[in-house]
């Protein structure tokens, strides 16, 4: 039996990790300025939000959630 590295193989069709959003892609998604997505976070109003190293990420999944709370809120 051979040993496969991880970067011979690969990638599985659904991928355990989610996909994340910078704040750039995430205001373009919303339509709305990056400025907002900035002003949403300090005020917790937003997605959550990931911090890695100086980035902040959404996790998609977040994202569809937040958006779904949304529409049954108004």
């Amino acid at each position: 039996m051979t040993r496969t590295s991880l970067a011979g193989r690969s990638a599985p069709k659904t991928s355990p990790l989610p996909e994340l959003l910078s704040v750039e892609e995430l205001a373009g998604l919303l339509q709305v300025p990056v400025s907002t997505i900035y002003y949403w976070r300090l005020r917790g109003e937003g997605p959550k939000s990931i911090r890695i190293g100086k980035y902040l990420r959404f996790d998609s999944a977040d994202v569809a959630r937040w958006i779904e709370g949304r529409k049954t809120a108004s």
